[in-house]
């Protein structure tokens, strides 16, 4: 596949198949609270996502634990906000697909533009 375009687009449905599907499971098979689910969903996608990037979508840094805090850092903000989103979605009286769904798209604008600048940086020689 050619071009960082394509390459981000799949990298990103497969870290969000993770994160909500992760979420769901959780909640399903463990009954844990919405919030604590999407919490570790979310998590699990980021750490599928920083090895997609680094290795595939952008192929020009090393993976190094550096990089994967500085991706963690900058989606802290849509951590945020998705959890923000899951409470009130909650509140409202959604099922916990919608929930997930709607809080995740909500998320997804802020961590995209987050992740490409930790990710988009100069390698130190």
């Amino acid at each position: 596949m050619k071009g960082e375009g394509p390459r981000y687009l799949v990298a990103v449905v497969i870290g969000l198949a993770i994160d909500l599907g992760v979420a769901m499971a959780l909640r399903e098979a463990f009954r844990l609270p919405n919030l604590a689910a999407a919490a570790v969903g979310f998590t699990c996608g980021l750490c599928v996502n920083y090895v997609n990037f680094e290795k595939w979508v952008f192929a020009r840094n090393p993976l190094t634990f550096r990089g994967l805090a500085r991706l963690f850092a900058a989606a802290q903000t849509a951590l945020l906000l998705r959890l923000g989103a899951v409470w009130l979605l909650t509140l409202a009286g959604l099922v916990p697909a919608a929930v997930f769904a709607l809080a995740a798209a909500l998320s997804f604008a802020a961590n995209f533009f987050l992740s490409r600048l930790a990710i988009q940086r100069k390698v130190r020689p």
